[in-house]
C-alpha cells in the first residue's frame, strides 16, 4: 500500500477533552459549572454554585464509585467536570497511605511510593 492511499478525509468523532488550569479564584469551577455537565466534586469547592454536582467525595473509594458509575453510562451528561484533578490524584495516592502527600502529581510526575500506572 502506498502512503497516499492511506490519507484520511473523514471526521473521527470522539469526546473532546481539556484541562483548565489556574490559581484559586479565577473561575475554573464556574467555567466547569457553565458546561451543563456534572461536576465530580473531589475538592468540596462547588457547593456555592447552582449546578449538577456529586456530593463531596472525600476519598478514593467514593471517587472511584462515581467514576465507575459514570463510565458505565446511563446518564445524559454531555460533559463530566472533575473539580479538581489534583485532589482526585491525591485521593488515589491516599488510598495507599493517607499520611503521604504526593507532590507533583498534577505536573505528570508519578509518585514513587504510589505510581498511577
Amino acid at each position: 500500500m502506498s502512503l497516499p492511499s492511506s490519507v484520511l478525509n473523514q471526521i473521527n468523532l470522539r469526546a473532546p477533552k481539556g484541562i483548565v488550569y489556574g490559581p484559586p479564584g479565577v473561575g475554573k469551577t464556574t467555567f466547569g459549572a457553565g458546561s451543563g455537565g456534572l461536576i465530580v466534586d473531589t475538592e468540596n469547592g462547588a457547593a456555592h454554585m447552582q449546578c449538577d454536582r456529586t456530593p463531596y467525595l472525600p476519598d478514593w473509594k467514593a471517587i472511584e464509585q462515581w467514576l465507575n458509575a459514570l463510565a458505565a453510562g446511563g446518564h445524559e451528561y454531555g460533559a463530566i467536570v472533575i473539580d479538581s484533578v489534583d485532589w482526585l490524584l491525591q485521593g488515589h495516592c491516599d488510598r495507599h497511605d493517607p499520611q503521604h502527600h504526593c507532590p507533583g502529581l498534577l505536573l505528570g510526575r508519578s509518585c514513587q511510593a504510589h505510581p498511577l500506572l
